[in-house]
């Protein structure tokens, strides 16, 4: 008789100030570190002229760009770009 094993899980935590991803095996859920090592990213994205920052790269120049940085992620799941809310944020 043939063994069925079901595939592995992927959660991903979308908080306000930081991110996390764990996978569910071995019956329980492993949080996954970062490449840092760290067990939770925070939740930024920022552009520069050369490149794209994730996380703590991103969250650590904010201030000096904080017109090409993203963060508080979160609220923008489930919304329209032309989203009245979003387009105030923008300005």
């Amino acid at each position: 008789m043939c063994e069925t094993r079901a595939a592995p899980v992927v959660a991903i935590d979308v908080g306000t100030t930081n991110l996390r991803v764990g996978v569910w095996q071995n019956d329980r859920v492993e949080i996954i570190p970062n490449s840092q090592g760290a067990y939770s990213t925070p939740a930024y994205v920022a552009f520069t002229a050369s490149e794209c920052l994730v996380g703590e790269a991103a969250e650590l120049q904010a201030t000096r760009n904080a017109a090409n940085t993203i963060f508080s992620v979160n609220r923008l799941i489930g919304r329209k770009f032309s989203d009245g809310k979003l387009q105030e944020d923008r300005s």
